[in-house]
Protein backbone atom coordinates (compact mmCIF):
# COMPACT_ATOMS: atom_id res chain seq x y z
CA UNK A 1 0.00 0.00 0.00
CA UNK A 2 1.43 3.19 -1.08
CA UNK A 3 2.00 5.83 1.42
CA UNK A 4 2.83 8.55 -0.71
CA UNK A 5 0.76 12.13 0.20
CA UNK A 6 -0.49 13.90 -3.04
CA UNK A 7 0.91 17.09 -4.14
CA UNK A 8 0.04 19.65 -1.85
CA UNK A 9 -1.24 23.02 -4.08
CA UNK A 10 -1.02 26.60 -2.39
CA UNK A 11 -4.61 27.64 -1.24
CA UNK A 12 -5.92 30.39 -3.33
CA UNK A 13 -8.80 32.49 -0.99
CA UNK A 14 -12.27 32.09 -1.66
CA UNK A 15 -12.74 34.56 -3.93
CA UNK A 16 -16.80 34.32 -4.21
CA UNK A 17 -17.84 36.40 -1.79
CA UNK A 18 -15.05 39.08 -2.20
CA UNK A 19 -15.67 39.09 -6.05
CA UNK A 20 -19.65 39.57 -5.06
CA UNK A 21 -18.51 42.35 -2.78
CA UNK A 22 -16.43 43.67 -5.04
CA UNK A 23 -18.59 44.60 -7.31
CA UNK A 24 -21.14 45.99 -5.13
CA UNK A 25 -18.68 48.38 -3.77
CA UNK A 26 -17.26 49.16 -7.56
CA UNK A 27 -21.17 50.36 -8.34
CA UNK A 28 -21.44 52.25 -5.28
CA UNK A 29 -18.21 53.58 -5.09
CA UNK A 30 -18.64 54.81 -9.36
CA UNK A 31 -22.31 56.28 -8.62
CA UNK A 32 -20.95 58.17 -5.51
CA UNK A 33 -17.64 59.54 -7.52
CA UNK A 34 -20.49 60.76 -9.79
CA UNK A 35 -22.43 62.11 -7.53
CA UNK A 36 -19.63 64.65 -5.75
CA UNK A 37 -18.49 65.13 -9.19
CA UNK A 38 -21.34 66.88 -10.21
CA UNK A 39 -22.08 68.44 -6.91
CA UNK A 40 -18.69 69.60 -7.07
CA UNK A 41 -19.14 71.19 -10.98
CA UNK A 42 -22.56 72.76 -9.43
CA UNK A 43 -20.76 74.38 -6.46
CA UNK A 44 -17.43 75.42 -8.13
CA UNK A 45 -20.08 77.42 -10.73
CA UNK A 46 -22.35 78.62 -8.04
CA UNK A 47 -19.48 79.77 -5.93
CA UNK A 48 -17.10 80.36 -7.92
CA UNK A 49 -13.02 79.74 -7.41
CA UNK A 50 -12.70 82.12 -4.13
CA UNK A 51 -16.03 80.94 -2.34
CA UNK A 52 -15.26 77.02 -3.21
CA UNK A 53 -11.73 77.69 -1.56
CA UNK A 54 -13.57 78.98 1.55
CA UNK A 55 -15.90 76.19 1.73
CA UNK A 56 -13.33 73.29 1.03
CA UNK A 57 -11.33 75.16 4.00
CA UNK A 58 -13.90 74.87 6.35
CA UNK A 59 -14.84 71.09 5.21
CA UNK A 60 -11.77 70.09 5.77
CA UNK A 61 -10.60 71.84 8.53
CA UNK A 62 -14.11 69.96 10.45
CA UNK A 63 -13.25 67.21 9.21
CA UNK A 64 -9.72 67.68 10.92
CA UNK A 65 -11.71 68.36 14.45
CA UNK A 66 -12.98 64.85 13.88
CA UNK A 67 -9.95 63.15 14.65
CA UNK A 68 -10.10 63.49 18.36
CA UNK A 69 -13.12 62.54 18.92
CA UNK A 70 -13.13 59.07 17.32
CA UNK A 71 -9.39 58.44 18.58
CA UNK A 72 -9.02 55.62 15.65
CA UNK A 73 -11.70 53.99 16.90
CA UNK A 74 -13.67 52.68 13.82
CA UNK A 75 -10.09 51.11 12.12
CA UNK A 76 -10.06 49.48 16.04
CA UNK A 77 -14.18 48.45 15.61
CA UNK A 78 -13.01 46.87 12.10
CA UNK A 79 -10.00 44.84 13.41
CA UNK A 80 -11.45 43.97 16.83
CA UNK A 81 -15.15 43.05 15.43
CA UNK A 82 -13.94 40.50 12.70
CA UNK A 83 -11.36 38.93 14.98
CA UNK A 84 -13.89 38.59 17.86
CA UNK A 85 -16.22 37.06 15.48
CA UNK A 86 -13.78 34.49 14.29
CA UNK A 87 -12.84 33.69 18.21
CA UNK A 88 -16.48 34.03 19.09
CA UNK A 89 -15.58 36.51 21.71
CA UNK A 90 -19.60 38.47 21.44
CA UNK A 91 -19.64 40.17 24.48
CA UNK A 92 -16.54 41.84 23.53
CA UNK A 93 -18.04 43.12 20.39
CA UNK A 94 -21.02 44.25 22.31
CA UNK A 95 -18.94 46.12 24.89
CA UNK A 96 -16.48 47.35 22.40
CA UNK A 97 -19.18 49.13 20.81
CA UNK A 98 -21.50 50.52 23.29
CA UNK A 99 -17.85 51.83 24.96
CA UNK A 100 -17.23 53.61 21.14
CA UNK A 101 -20.07 55.56 21.02
CA UNK A 102 -19.61 56.79 24.21
CA UNK A 103 -16.49 58.17 23.57
CA UNK A 104 -17.31 59.27 21.01
CA UNK A 105 -20.17 61.44 21.79
CA UNK A 106 -17.95 62.93 25.06
CA UNK A 107 -15.32 63.41 23.08
CA UNK A 108 -17.27 65.53 20.26
CA UNK A 109 -18.76 67.61 23.37
CA UNK A 110 -15.64 68.66 24.38
CA UNK A 111 -14.58 69.56 20.26
CA UNK A 112 -17.53 71.52 20.16
CA UNK A 113 -16.86 73.39 23.25
CA UNK A 114 -13.47 74.58 21.72
CA UNK A 115 -14.83 75.50 18.13
CA UNK A 116 -17.84 77.94 20.22
CA UNK A 117 -14.40 79.44 21.92
CA UNK A 118 -12.70 80.25 18.83
CA UNK A 119 -16.06 81.64 17.24
CA UNK A 120 -16.48 83.91 19.81
CA UNK A 121 -12.63 85.03 19.56
CA UNK A 122 -12.60 85.21 15.98
CA UNK A 123 -16.69 86.09 14.46
CA UNK A 124 -16.61 83.71 11.90
CA UNK A 125 -20.14 82.67 11.86
CA UNK A 126 -19.34 79.81 9.15
CA UNK A 127 -17.46 77.92 12.06
CA UNK A 128 -21.07 77.57 13.84
CA UNK A 129 -21.43 75.00 11.03
CA UNK A 130 -18.86 72.83 12.40
CA UNK A 131 -21.29 71.90 15.70
CA UNK A 132 -23.23 69.65 13.62
CA UNK A 133 -21.11 67.94 11.16
CA UNK A 134 -18.38 67.08 14.18
CA UNK A 135 -20.61 65.15 15.64
CA UNK A 136 -22.28 63.68 13.20
CA UNK A 137 -18.89 62.69 11.18
CA UNK A 138 -17.36 60.82 13.83
CA UNK A 139 -20.75 58.67 14.83
CA UNK A 140 -21.15 57.90 11.34
CA UNK A 141 -17.16 56.42 11.07
CA UNK A 142 -17.71 54.52 14.34
CA UNK A 143 -21.25 52.96 13.39
CA UNK A 144 -19.59 52.21 9.86
CA UNK A 145 -16.61 50.77 11.30
CA UNK A 146 -18.46 48.13 13.02
CA UNK A 147 -20.46 46.67 10.51
CA UNK A 148 -17.76 46.76 8.18
CA UNK A 149 -16.02 44.23 11.47
CA UNK A 150 -19.20 42.17 11.00
CA UNK A 151 -18.54 41.65 7.57
CA UNK A 152 -21.16 43.71 6.46
CA UNK A 153 -18.32 45.67 4.53
CA UNK A 154 -21.17 47.17 1.63
CA UNK A 155 -23.64 48.36 4.22
CA UNK A 156 -20.88 49.66 5.94
CA UNK A 157 -19.67 51.65 2.86
CA UNK A 158 -22.55 52.79 1.88
CA UNK A 159 -23.19 55.94 3.45
CA UNK A 160 -19.78 56.83 2.90
CA UNK A 161 -19.21 56.11 -0.99
CA UNK A 162 -23.04 57.25 -2.26
CA UNK A 163 -25.73 57.93 0.22
CA UNK A 164 -24.25 61.51 1.72
CA UNK A 165 -22.63 62.28 -1.95
CA UNK A 166 -26.54 60.76 -3.77
CA UNK A 167 -27.90 63.59 -1.16
CA UNK A 168 -25.89 66.25 -0.91
CA UNK A 169 -26.14 66.42 -4.57
CA UNK A 170 -29.61 65.87 -4.99
CA UNK A 171 -30.23 69.19 -2.62
CA UNK A 172 -27.26 71.25 -4.21
CA UNK A 173 -29.45 70.53 -7.19
CA UNK A 174 -32.08 71.19 -7.10
CA UNK A 175 -30.80 74.81 -5.49
CA UNK A 176 -29.20 75.61 -8.43
CA UNK A 177 -32.19 74.80 -10.72
CA UNK A 178 -34.78 76.85 -8.48
CA UNK A 179 -32.53 79.61 -7.86
CA UNK A 180 -28.82 79.66 -8.47
CA UNK A 181 -28.07 82.84 -6.63
CA UNK A 182 -29.46 80.97 -3.61
CA UNK A 183 -26.37 78.71 -3.56
CA UNK A 184 -24.01 80.68 -1.55
CA UNK A 185 -21.52 79.48 1.32
CA UNK A 186 -24.40 78.68 4.31
CA UNK A 187 -26.63 76.84 2.23
CA UNK A 188 -24.06 74.40 0.99
CA UNK A 189 -23.06 73.50 4.94
CA UNK A 190 -26.85 73.25 5.41
CA UNK A 191 -27.62 70.94 2.36
CA UNK A 192 -24.12 68.90 3.63
CA UNK A 193 -25.59 68.83 7.16
CA UNK A 194 -28.68 67.36 6.16
CA UNK A 195 -26.93 64.59 3.50
CA UNK A 196 -24.78 63.46 6.28
CA UNK A 197 -27.41 63.59 8.83
CA UNK A 198 -29.35 60.60 6.52
CA UNK A 199 -26.38 59.20 6.06
CA UNK A 200 -26.15 58.09 9.53
CA UNK A 201 -30.09 57.40 10.16
CA UNK A 202 -29.40 54.58 7.40
CA UNK A 203 -26.01 53.36 8.35
CA UNK A 204 -27.30 52.95 12.41
CA UNK A 205 -30.51 51.11 10.56
CA UNK A 206 -28.08 48.40 8.81
CA UNK A 207 -26.17 48.14 12.01
CA UNK A 208 -28.87 47.49 14.10
CA UNK A 209 -30.30 44.98 11.59
CA UNK A 210 -27.08 43.32 10.92
CA UNK A 211 -25.96 42.96 14.59
CA UNK A 212 -26.27 38.99 15.01
CA UNK A 213 -28.56 37.51 17.92
CA UNK A 214 -25.71 35.90 19.65
CA UNK A 215 -24.07 39.60 19.81
CA UNK A 216 -27.18 41.61 20.88
CA UNK A 217 -27.66 38.93 23.46
CA UNK A 218 -24.39 38.21 24.65
CA UNK A 219 -24.25 38.62 28.74
CA UNK A 220 -20.97 41.38 29.15
CA UNK A 221 -19.63 39.84 31.87
CA UNK A 222 -15.96 40.40 32.48
CA UNK A 223 -15.74 41.97 28.67
CA UNK A 224 -14.06 44.58 28.82
CA UNK A 225 -14.04 46.58 26.08
CA UNK A 226 -11.58 48.88 24.21
CA UNK A 227 -8.13 49.86 26.25
CA UNK A 228 -5.69 52.44 25.42
CA UNK A 229 -3.24 50.60 24.41
CA UNK A 230 -5.65 48.78 21.64
CA UNK A 231 -6.76 51.67 20.48
CA UNK A 232 -3.21 54.05 20.79
CA UNK A 233 -2.45 52.58 17.19
CA UNK A 234 -4.97 53.23 14.82
CA UNK A 235 -5.76 56.51 16.94
CA UNK A 236 -1.80 57.97 15.52
CA UNK A 237 -2.80 56.14 12.08
CA UNK A 238 -6.19 57.67 11.82
CA UNK A 239 -4.82 61.78 12.68
CA UNK A 240 -2.08 60.76 10.41
CA UNK A 241 -3.88 59.39 7.73
CA UNK A 242 -6.55 62.19 8.07
CA UNK A 243 -4.16 64.64 8.51
CA UNK A 244 -2.29 63.42 5.26
CA UNK A 245 -5.56 63.92 3.28
CA UNK A 246 -7.38 67.01 4.66
CA UNK A 247 -4.43 69.20 6.11
CA UNK A 248 -2.86 69.85 2.11
CA UNK A 249 -6.05 71.88 1.77
CA UNK A 250 -5.86 73.91 5.29
CA UNK A 251 -2.25 74.12 4.91
CA UNK A 252 -2.30 75.78 1.58
CA UNK A 253 -4.88 78.26 2.28
CA UNK A 254 -2.03 79.69 4.74
CA UNK A 255 -0.01 80.75 1.58
CA UNK A 256 -2.46 80.86 -1.60
CA UNK A 257 -5.27 82.91 -2.39
CA UNK A 258 -8.41 81.91 -2.12
CA UNK A 259 -9.18 81.06 -5.92
CA UNK A 260 -5.83 79.49 -5.61
CA UNK A 261 -6.96 77.12 -2.85
CA UNK A 262 -9.96 76.63 -4.90
CA UNK A 263 -8.27 75.68 -7.99
CA UNK A 264 -5.86 73.10 -5.67
CA UNK A 265 -9.12 71.57 -4.36
CA UNK A 266 -10.57 70.90 -7.20
CA UNK A 267 -7.01 69.19 -8.25
CA UNK A 268 -7.38 66.96 -5.38
CA UNK A 269 -10.39 65.86 -6.07
CA UNK A 270 -10.01 64.53 -10.10
CA UNK A 271 -6.74 62.95 -8.48
CA UNK A 272 -8.99 61.59 -5.83
CA UNK A 273 -11.33 59.59 -8.87
CA UNK A 274 -8.12 57.99 -9.96
CA UNK A 275 -7.94 56.26 -6.57
CA UNK A 276 -11.37 54.50 -7.31
CA UNK A 277 -9.50 50.81 -6.95
CA UNK A 278 -7.74 51.11 -3.89
CA UNK A 279 -11.62 52.83 -2.38
CA UNK A 280 -12.94 49.82 -4.17
CA UNK A 281 -11.04 47.23 -2.30
CA UNK A 282 -9.50 48.59 0.93
CA UNK A 283 -12.76 48.22 2.98
CA UNK A 284 -13.80 45.27 1.63
CA UNK A 285 -10.22 43.33 2.15
CA UNK A 286 -9.94 44.30 5.77
CA UNK A 287 -11.92 41.50 7.53
CA UNK A 288 -10.63 39.10 4.79
CA UNK A 289 -7.00 39.87 6.06
CA UNK A 290 -7.32 39.68 9.47
CA UNK A 291 -9.08 36.28 9.23
CA UNK A 292 -6.72 34.73 7.09
CA UNK A 293 -3.72 36.30 9.55
CA UNK A 294 -5.41 34.83 12.51
CA UNK A 295 -5.21 31.70 10.72
CA UNK A 296 -1.65 31.98 9.68
CA UNK A 297 -2.72 31.38 6.20
CA UNK A 298 -0.14 32.93 4.61
CA UNK A 299 -0.28 32.09 0.99
CA UNK A 300 -3.98 32.96 0.86
CA UNK A 301 -2.83 36.56 1.67
CA UNK A 302 0.15 36.67 -0.64
CA UNK A 303 -2.63 35.67 -3.54
CA UNK A 304 -4.66 38.39 -2.43
CA UNK A 305 -2.40 40.59 -2.31
CA UNK A 306 -1.34 40.17 -5.52
CA UNK A 307 -4.29 39.72 -7.40
CA UNK A 308 -6.10 42.80 -5.63
CA UNK A 309 -3.01 44.93 -6.40
CA UNK A 310 -3.13 44.02 -10.15
CA UNK A 311 -7.09 44.75 -10.05
CA UNK A 312 -6.24 48.06 -8.25
CA UNK A 313 -3.51 49.21 -10.75
CA UNK A 314 -5.76 48.46 -13.73
CA UNK A 315 -8.83 50.70 -12.42
CA UNK A 316 -6.65 53.75 -11.04
CA UNK A 317 -4.27 53.60 -14.68
CA UNK A 318 -7.63 53.67 -17.10
CA UNK A 319 -8.84 56.72 -14.86
CA UNK A 320 -5.51 58.26 -14.96
CA UNK A 321 -4.72 58.13 -18.72
CA UNK A 322 -8.06 59.25 -19.31
CA UNK A 323 -7.18 62.67 -17.28
CA UNK A 324 -3.93 62.96 -18.62
CA UNK A 325 -5.22 63.23 -22.28
CA UNK A 326 -8.69 64.38 -21.82
CA UNK A 327 -8.21 66.43 -18.54
CA UNK A 328 -7.44 70.11 -19.82
CA UNK A 329 -10.26 70.54 -22.40
CA UNK A 330 -12.73 68.68 -19.07
CA UNK A 331 -11.67 71.32 -16.40
CA UNK A 332 -12.54 74.25 -18.89
CA UNK A 333 -15.62 72.69 -20.55
CA UNK A 334 -17.31 71.79 -17.09
CA UNK A 335 -15.61 74.36 -14.60
CA UNK A 336 -14.74 77.08 -16.51
CA UNK A 337 -11.50 78.98 -17.28
CA UNK A 338 -11.85 80.16 -13.71
CA UNK A 339 -10.08 76.85 -12.86
CA UNK A 340 -8.25 75.76 -16.16
CA UNK A 341 -4.73 76.17 -13.43
CA UNK A 342 -5.20 73.25 -11.65
CA UNK A 343 -4.88 70.92 -14.82
CA UNK A 344 -1.27 71.56 -14.13
CA UNK A 345 -1.34 70.92 -10.54
CA UNK A 346 -3.42 67.37 -11.96
CA UNK A 347 -0.83 66.52 -13.66
CA UNK A 348 1.62 66.61 -10.78
CA UNK A 349 -0.14 64.87 -8.22
CA UNK A 350 -0.81 61.98 -10.54
CA UNK A 351 3.37 61.07 -10.71
CA UNK A 352 2.72 60.34 -7.21
CA UNK A 353 -0.51 58.46 -7.54
CA UNK A 354 1.13 56.22 -9.95
CA UNK A 355 3.22 54.32 -6.62
CA UNK A 356 -0.08 54.45 -4.64
CA UNK A 357 -1.53 52.13 -7.17
CA UNK A 358 1.81 50.19 -7.97
CA UNK A 359 1.91 49.37 -4.19
CA UNK A 360 -1.95 48.28 -3.58
CA UNK A 361 -3.44 47.95 -0.47
CA UNK A 362 -0.37 47.61 1.63
CA UNK A 363 -1.52 50.06 4.46
CA UNK A 364 -4.36 47.55 5.20
CA UNK A 365 -2.40 44.73 5.41
CA UNK A 366 -0.01 45.87 7.67
CA UNK A 367 -3.04 47.62 9.95
CA UNK A 368 -5.06 44.09 9.79
CA UNK A 369 -1.55 41.84 10.41
CA UNK A 370 -0.59 43.66 13.38
CA UNK A 371 1.75 46.13 12.60
CA UNK A 372 0.22 49.01 13.38
CA UNK A 373 2.74 50.66 15.45
CA UNK A 374 5.44 50.77 12.75
CA UNK A 375 2.96 52.27 10.08
CA UNK A 376 1.93 55.02 12.90
CA UNK A 377 5.59 55.76 13.43
CA UNK A 378 6.37 55.62 9.50
CA UNK A 379 3.48 57.37 8.26
CA UNK A 380 4.30 59.84 11.24
CA UNK A 381 7.41 60.37 9.57
CA UNK A 382 5.45 61.25 6.05
CA UNK A 383 2.98 63.53 7.40
CA UNK A 384 6.12 65.49 8.83
CA UNK A 385 7.57 65.54 5.15
CA UNK A 386 4.43 66.72 3.72
CA UNK A 387 3.77 69.45 5.71
CA UNK A 388 6.95 70.75 5.22
CA UNK A 389 7.01 70.02 1.57
CA UNK A 390 3.54 71.57 0.97
CA UNK A 391 4.74 74.52 3.17
CA UNK A 392 8.06 75.65 1.12
CA UNK A 393 6.48 74.15 -2.29
CA UNK A 394 3.02 76.50 -1.57
CA UNK A 395 5.68 79.17 -0.47
CA UNK A 396 7.99 79.51 -3.07
CA UNK A 397 5.97 78.15 -6.00
CA UNK A 398 2.03 78.01 -5.45
CA UNK A 399 -0.38 75.53 -5.92
CA UNK A 400 2.20 73.73 -8.39
CA UNK A 401 4.88 73.90 -5.70
CA UNK A 402 2.43 72.06 -3.18
CA UNK A 403 1.23 69.65 -5.84
CA UNK A 404 4.91 68.43 -6.42
CA UNK A 405 5.99 68.36 -2.59
CA UNK A 406 2.87 66.28 -2.48
CA UNK A 407 3.81 63.98 -5.07
CA UNK A 408 7.34 63.50 -3.67
CA UNK A 409 6.02 62.80 -0.22
CA UNK A 410 3.45 59.95 -1.76
CA UNK A 411 5.95 57.93 -3.37
CA UNK A 412 8.16 57.80 -0.40
CA UNK A 413 4.99 56.72 1.69
CA UNK A 414 3.83 53.93 -0.50
CA UNK A 415 7.29 52.29 -0.81
CA UNK A 416 8.21 52.47 2.68
CA UNK A 417 4.84 50.62 3.45
CA UNK A 418 5.89 48.44 1.23
CA UNK A 419 9.16 47.77 2.29
CA UNK A 420 7.66 47.36 5.86
CA UNK A 421 4.78 45.02 5.46
CA UNK A 422 7.84 43.03 3.22
CA UNK A 423 10.10 42.94 5.70
CA UNK A 424 7.89 41.45 8.78
CA UNK A 425 5.53 39.92 7.27
CA UNK A 426 7.24 38.23 3.64
CA UNK A 427 3.92 39.86 2.23
CA UNK A 428 4.29 41.39 -1.45
CA UNK A 429 2.13 43.94 -2.75
CA UNK A 430 3.67 44.54 -5.80
CA UNK A 431 1.78 43.37 -8.98
CA UNK A 432 5.01 41.48 -9.68
CA UNK A 433 4.94 38.66 -7.06
CA UNK A 434 8.03 36.50 -6.19
CA UNK A 435 7.98 33.58 -3.68
CA UNK A 436 9.47 33.95 -0.15
CA UNK A 437 9.78 31.37 2.63
CA UNK A 438 9.55 33.56 5.63
CA UNK A 439 6.62 33.35 8.06
CA UNK A 440 4.06 35.82 8.37
CA UNK A 441 4.78 36.52 12.16
CA UNK A 442 7.90 37.74 10.78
Amino acid sequence: MSTEQPQQTAPVPQWQPILINGGSLAVLSSLGTLAAFFATILLARALGAANYGIFSTLTELFILLVIPTQIGLPLFLVKASAANLESGHFAEIKRNLRVSWLISLGLSGLTIIFLVMYWLFSGNNLLLWGLLIIPITSIQGITAGALRGLHKVVLGKLSEMLLIQFFFLLLTGLAYLIDPPSLDLSAAFRYLIIAQTTGLAVTGLFLLRAIPPTVSMADLGSASGPRWHQIRPFFFLDAIFTLMKRAPIVLAAAFLLPNEVGNFKLALQMVGLSEFGLRVFNPLLAPQIAGMYRRGDRNRLQSLATISTRAILVANGVIALLFVFFGKQLIQLVFGSEFAPAYGVLLVLLVGQIFNSLTGAAEIFLLMTGLENDTAWFKGLCLALLLGAISIGARFYGTVGAAIGMSLVMMVWNLGLWSILFKHRQINTLPISWSHSGSIDG
